[in-house]
């Protein structure tokens, strides 16, 4: 089937039982204002997948999901549900420039989902005041060696949520969370981390109106090395950021902020979130230029040190009107 033009009916729409691993683009349409469209089985090269209608779609399965690449493009209350799969691993661009895709996994289930897993140069883009995914599981930018340039952004107003830990280059290196031009990004969970075992991978937070928070514990910066997170432009983090390994930076620079009621810096020592960190060296915490300031408690420790944690070449610097 290389299409499917979908044009829900009085019935409520239709119902797809059967396996359908697309290998070429597949379109759902129309300019129906309700219907739901129910695709089971092995959802899997799905090719490009284009919703255009205020549909939800749900694609459901217990198996290992490969499904992508995807644009999303609905009418005012679209959604495309990825329910109940064991894993959403990208094999292409996903962009969402309007409508809700909200992923989920199993009741009980540890899954995660990604957009790159051991891929490279995967794109995923929530850009847009009627856009949002929603991530009810881990979420993974990128994770494994094999990955590399790859990133999501998070643009114009459009919202990222995840429940369970966000994650910018587990294991990987060179891979990117851009929050941008009043973006709003959420990492719930017990922690999210920048880094973990990668190398020069950005979280990035710039422009007035983008947020980027992280409620309930940490974001940590740090693994491999070359690591940052990066607030500016009037960009704001809401939450707690640590330091853990060497030559990892925090830079919050031309009106970005660190605030909220549990906001701070410090760093990440020994054991935590089940990484063993060490002990930082050479990396530095920088807030500079005028409006930009951190809130809160500055320099503090978290983790098991070990027996004697040795610490070399931190740095904590404010300078040209920063406060």
């Amino acid at each position: 089937l290389p299409s499917l033009d979908c044009v829900a009916g009085a019935g409520g729409g239709f119902t797809f039982s059967n396996a359908i691993p697309f290998a070429t683009n597949v379109t759902v349409g129309g300019a129906a204002s309700s219907g739901t469209e129910r695709w089971y089985g092995a959802v899997t090269n799905l090719g490009t997948l284009t919703m255009t209608g205020a549909y939800t779609v749900a694609l459901s399965n217990a198996n290992n999901n490969f499904v992508g690449p995807l644009v999303l493009n609905c009418a005012a209350g679209g959604e495309l549900r990825a329910d109940h799969l064991n894993a959403l691993r990208g094999s292409g661009n996903i962009t969402i420039s309007n409508g809700t895709l909200r992923t989920t996994p199993l009741p009980d289930w540890d899954i995660a989902w990604y957009l790159a897993y051991n891929q490279s140069g995967r794109q995923g883009l929530v850009t847009g005041s009627g856009s949002a995914w929603t991530n009810r599981a881990s979420f993974y930018v990128a994770r494994g060696a094999s990955s590399s340039n790859n990133a999501l952004t998070v643009d114009s107003g459009g919202r990222f949520y995840c429940a369970n830990g966000g994650f910018v280059g587990f294991g990987a290196s060179f891979n990117s969370l851009i929050v941008t031009n009043g973006g709003q990004c959420t990492l719930g969970g017990n922690w999210g981390a920048v880094g973990n075992g990668g190398a020069n991978n950005t979280l990035a937070v710039t422009g007035t109106g983008s947020v980027l928070r992280v409620p309930v514990n940490i974001l940590a910066v740090g693994g491999g090395g070359g690591n940052v997170l990066r607030i500016e432009k009037g960009g704001q983090f809401e939450g707690y950021v640590y330091l853990g390994g060497n030559n990892e930076s925090v830079i919050v620079t031309n009106g970005g902020r660190i605030v909220g009621g549990s906001a701070g810096a410090g760093l990440l020592t020994g054991g935590y979130g089940g990484v063993n960190w060490g002990s930082p060296n050479n990396s530095k915490i920088v807030i500079t230029g005028n409006g930009s300031y951190l809130s809160g408690c500055v320099w503090s420790r978290l983790g098991t040190s070990g027996a004697s944690p040795s610490f070399a070449d931190n740095q904590l610097i404010i300078d040209d009107h920063a406060v």
